[in-house]
Formats: structure tokens, sequence, C-alpha cells
């Protein structure tokens, strides 16, 4: 009778999808091998609710080849762009992991595992109003804070996951960020690839020794500098990282998206700078504006052109 009576008035909602049964356990094998591996950034997975929304854009990354999609889950992108929406993240400052938000990064990482794409699930290392960043780690034991979501995705029993306890950690000390590396080690030992990526403005030498000598990540990730010579500067800031990253997988995991300081990429210039990539042999994210919000609108449907186009080629390369 009440699911009748909230029907007839325009309250009946659907239930949140169940999160899905974890896979069975297959022999771990180097997810980042093989060769340089190319996704996008797939943000806003908290809010991609729409029915079917999340899984017909992975499934379209999927077939035009491309192998990751990264997220993040404890960032408000609605207060941040003042907008009216469901303000809840996997992740608040405080360290508390909202159960529904959860169920989704769950769903994700599963769609994910079904299509043979890499989940990079990234944590924003300065999300709002944050007062004290040992509670945003939070505690293995209790399940808490990003250790808790962390000891989660473990128990779920994925092989398909990279992780960014704290990107562009600028907000947040290198303890911590050390802390964090150390973490991830002893709650699933050599099972995950994770790297903690400096901001745009770091070189190649001082990611590497950040990432390497201070805090022990087995992966080095790379924010390069957003410049309209992106496509060609990829060589030699390539290069470069390559040589002081002691054999460690090398990732480009933010580079330039369309606007930024008034620049915006052609298909030919993101299809050069892949094809760079693939040569270097780094795994490389195309940037774009299309992932940030997906509360109404499905990811494919926001790209520009020229970005639908780049995507459709270089997983072909």
């Amino acid at each position: 009778m009440c699911k009748l009576l909230r029907k007839l008035f325009g309250k009946d909602k659907p239930d949140p999808p169940a999160p899905p049964t974890p896979p069975t356990p297959e022999p771990e094998t180097d997810i980042l091998a093989g060769g340089a591996k190319f996704g996008v950034s797939f943000f806003d997975i908290e809010h991609a609710a729409i029915p079917n929304q999340m899984q017909n854009d992975l499934w379209w990354l999927a077939d035009c080849g491309l192998t990751i999609a990264r997220c993040f889950i404890n960032f408000d992108w609605f207060h941040f762009r003042d907008i009216d929406n469901d303000h809840k993240v996997t992740l608040d400052s405080q360290g508390n992991i909202d159960t529904q938000k959860l169920d989704l990064l769950h769903i994700f990482i599963d769609k994910c595992a079904q299509k043979g794409l890499i989940a990079d699930v990234s944590f924003i290392s300065h999300p709002l109003h944050i007062t004290d960043e040992w509670v945003l780690r939070g505690d293995y034991d209790s399940g808490t804070g990003i250790l808790g979501i962390i000891k989660a995705i473990n128990e779920w029993g994925y092989t398909n996951v990279i992780f960014d306890p704290a990107n562009e950690h600028h907000e947040i000390s290198q303890a911590m960020c050390t802390q964090l590396a150390t973490d991830i080690k002893n709650i699933a030992g050599d099972k995950y690839y994770y790297g903690i990526s400096v901001a745009n403005n770091a070189s190649p030498e001082q990611a590497c020794d950040q990432q390497i000598r201070i805090e022990s990540c087995n992966m080095v990730r790379y924010h390069n500098p957003r410049v309209a010579s992106f496509y060609t500067d990829v060589v030699d800031l390539g290069n470069r990282l390559l040589s002081c990253a002691g054999g460690r997988p090398c990732y480009f995991d933010e580079p330039i998206k369309a606007g930024w300081g008034n620049i915006y990429p052609t298909a030919d210039q993101w299809v050069t700078y892949f094809t760079h990539l693939k040569n270097l042999g780094i795994h490389g994210i195309l940037h774009t504006e299309a992932g940030f919000v997906m509360h109404k609108q499905s990811f494919r449907s926001q790209l520009r052109p020229e970005e639908k186009q780049a995507i459709e080629k270089i997983g072909k390369l």
C-alpha cells in the first residue's frame, strides 16, 4: 500500500543497485604488463546512477580498445561547481564512508573487470573542509577512511585495480603519503600497483624522487605540464621519467584537458601524444571535462567531437 501511495504521488524511487557478487579468485597476473595501457578520466562514478549509464559508457570505452577508467571517489564536484544535487561522496573529509556510494564503487570495479578494464581508484588529497589528514587516512580495523575503502576493495577480491591514495598531494604531509603507500602494501602485499601523483608543475625527476625514494611506491604517476605543446613534449618528459623510475611502470595519469589555458587539443594531437606514449611504453589517460559530472548525462554524450574521435583511434594504436 505504501509503495502504491508513493508511486501515485511521484515519490517512489528505485532501490539502489545491489553490489555484485565477488569474482572467483584468479591467478595473479601483472595487469600493467604487455605494453602501454590507455584510458580516460571517468571521475564522477559516485553520481553516475542513471540506469545502465555507467555500464554503457564502460562497454563503449572497452569496445574502442581502451583499458583504463580513472575515477575519484571523495570529492564533491557539485559543491565545487555550485550544482544543487546529491552532495554525498564515498569518503567525506571526516573519514566517514557512505555505504551506498561504496556499493557504486563496487559496481564500477565489477563492470570494469567484466570488460577487462583497469579501475584506477584515485583519492583527492584535498576534499572540502578537511580538518585532520590522519582522520582522512582512517583506520584499517574499524574500516574508516582511505584505508577502509582499500580494505573493502581487497576483500571484494578484484585484481583489476590500481591506486592513487593522495592525488596531487599538496595539502597533506609527505609523512602521510609515505604512510599510505606502506598501508597499501600492508593490506594487500604486492597485489596492487600504487603511486602518489604530484601536481603538474613537478619535473619527472621530482616525481620519481618523491614516489620512489620518499614514498616507496611501486609505480610512478605523473601529471605532465598542461601546455599547448603537450603532444610533442611528452617524448622528452617520458624518457626522463623512465630513466629515473628504476624499472617501475610509468603512468601519465592527468595531462591537459580541453579549455585549460584556452587550449583545445585536436584529435590528431591526442593521437600523436598517445603514439609517443605507446612507443615509450608509458601508460596514459585522455583527460576530459566529460568525466567530471555524470548525474544527468553519460560520459560519452558529453565528449567534445575531437575527444570522441581521439578515443576511437587511440585504442587501435
